[in-house]
C-alpha cells in the first residue's frame, strides 16, 4: 500500500477546506460504499439505545460533533417519506408513528496519494461511520385545521471510529488498524416542529404551509463525538412547503434554512446550510401508492461535498383508514457528510382523520337537532 501523504474523500471528488498540522497538510472529502449488514446490532440498540447514557463506544476527542443523519421522517399524516406535505386538517386530530432507517457508510474518508491523485489503489478508504441504525418515534397533534405541532424522538445505533488526528504513513499499519471500529447507542436530537397551512384548503390543487422546528442536542449530550447529534446549544430551522395535488398525482417541494453550530471536523467544517426536498406520488389504488423523492443541501459553495444529494422512492400501503405502512430506499448521488450509498426505510403510522372528526361533529349536531324538534 502506498503511504498516505494527503487525505481526500468522496468517490465523486469535491475537496473540503484543507487544514494544517505539524505532520502534513491534508485535504479531505467524503466517500461511501454499500455492504449487506442490516440486523447485526438491533438487539444492542434495544438494550442500550433507549438509555440516557451511551454504550461503550469510540471516543471522538479531536474535533467537533455533528449529526450525520440527514434523513428526517416527516411528522404527521399526508406526507411522503422525508418530504412533508402542507395539507393540515382536523380538529384535535392526532397521529403516532415509528420509522426505522438504516444507512450504510454515511461518513467515509478516502486517503489519496496526493490532493489530486485518487486513482484506484492510491489510497485507503476509511469509514468514520460504518453503519447507522435509527428508530424515530413520531407524534403530531392538530388542534385546528390549519395548525399542527409535532415531535420527533430518534434513537440511534452507530458503528464507527475516530477521525484520525494525523495520517498513517506506514506500509504495514493502516488507518483502520490505528482506529478500530466500535459501537455507540443513544438518543438523537429531539425536535419539536410547528406547521401552519397559510394558503389553500386541504382539498385544493395548490396548498402552501410554513414550518419551523427546534432540536435539543441530546445526541451530543448522551454520546459526545459519535456523530449522533449536533453541537449545543440547539439546532433550528424555518422554511416553506408547496403542495400540489391533481387527481391521483401529488407533488411537494420543501425549502428550509438550517441553523446549527459550526464545528471543525479536522477534514473541514460543518454547520448551517440550506436544505431542500422534492417528492411526487401516484395513488395506484385506494390502498396503495408509490412515491419518489430527492433530498439535498447546499452551503452555497462550489465544493461538491458541500452540495450533497440522495434520491429514493418506495410504496405506502393503507391497511385501514387510520393505519399506513411504508417501505422505501435511498441512494447517494452527490457525496457529502450524511449521504450514504444506500439507505433502507420502514415506517408505520396511525393517524386519526380530521375529516372523520368533522363528520362525527356534523352527525352529532344533526342527531341533537332531531332530538330537540318539537313533537307534532
Amino acid at each position: 500500500m502506498k503511504p498516505a501523504s494527503r487525505w481526500s474523500g468522496g468517490s465523486k471528488g469535491g475537496h473540503l477546506a484543507p487544514y494544517s498540522s505539524r505532520a502534513s497538510r491534508r485535504v479531505v472529502t467524503l466517500s461511501i460504499h454499500i455492504h449487506d449488514r442490516f440486523f447485526r446490532f438491533a438487539l444492542a440498540a434495544i438494550a442500550c439505545g433507549l438509555a440516557s447514557a451511551p454504550c461503550e463506544a469510540w471516543a471522538q476527542t479531536n474535533f467537533g460533533d455533528v449529526s450525520v443523519q440527514r434523513f428526517e421522517p416527516a411528522i404527521g399524516p399526508r406526507n411522503f417519506s422525508s418530504v412533508a406535505g402542507a395539507r393540515t386538517d382536523g380538529h384535535w386530530a392526532w397521529s403516532a408513528g415509528l420509522v426505522f432507517d438504516y444507512a450504510r457508510k454515511p461518513f467515509v474518508l478516502r486517503s489519496c496519494a496526493t490532493a489530486t491523485d485518487c486513482t484506484a489503489g492510491s489510497g485507503e478508504d476509511l469509514s468514520i461511520v460504518e453503519d447507522m441504525f435509527t428508530w424515530s418515534v413520531l407524534a403530531s397533534l392538530t388542534p385546528t385545521p390549519r395548525f399542527q405541532i409535532g415531535l420527533r424522538v430518534p434513537v440511534v445505533l452507530a458503528r464507527g471510529r475516530e477521525i484520525p488526528a494525523t495520517p498513517v504513513n506506514s506500509s504495514t499499519t493502516t488507518s483502520a488498524d490505528a482506529n478500530p471500529i466500535d459501537t455507540a447507542a443513544a438518543a438523537g436530537d429531539m425536535a419539536v416542529e410547528a406547521k401552519v397551512r397559510i394558503f389553500g384548503a386541504p382539498h385544493d390543487t395548490v396548498t402552501l404551509a410554513a414550518v419551523a422546528h427546534i432540536a435539543a442536542p441530546l445526541g451530543h449530550l448522551s454520546a459526545q463525538g459519535k456523530f449522533i447529534g449536533n453541537e449545543p446549544p440547539v439546532s433550528a430551522g424555518f422554511g416553506g412547503i408547496v403542495d400540489i395535488r391533481h387527481g391521483r398525482f401529488a407533488a411537494a417541494v420543501n425549502l428550509r434554512g438550517l441553523y446549527r453550530t459550526t464545528v471543525d471536523l479536522g477534514v473541514g467544517t460543518a454547520g448551517s446550510e440550506f436544505r431542500w426536498g422534492a417528492a411526487t406520488s401516484f395513488d395506484a389504488t385506494y390502498r396503495f401508492a408509490i412515491y419518489a423523492e430527492g433530498l439535498g443541501a447546499t452551503r452555497f459553495d462550489a465544493n461538491s461535498a458541500s452540495n450533497p444529494l440522495e434520491v429514493g422512492g418506495g410504496g405506502r400501503f393503507r391497511a385501514t383508514p387510520e393505519l399506513t405502512i411504508g417501505l422505501g430506499g435511498h441512494a447517494g448521488v452527490l457525496q457529502g457528510i450524511g449521504v450514504p450509498v444506500a439507505r433502507g426505510v420502514l415506517s408505520i403510522q396511525y393517524a386519526t382523520s380530521g375529516v372523520d372528526n368533522d363528520e362525527k361533529k356534523k352527525k352529532k349536531k344533526k342527531k341533537t337537532a332531531r332530538l330537540s324538534l318539537p313533537a307534532d
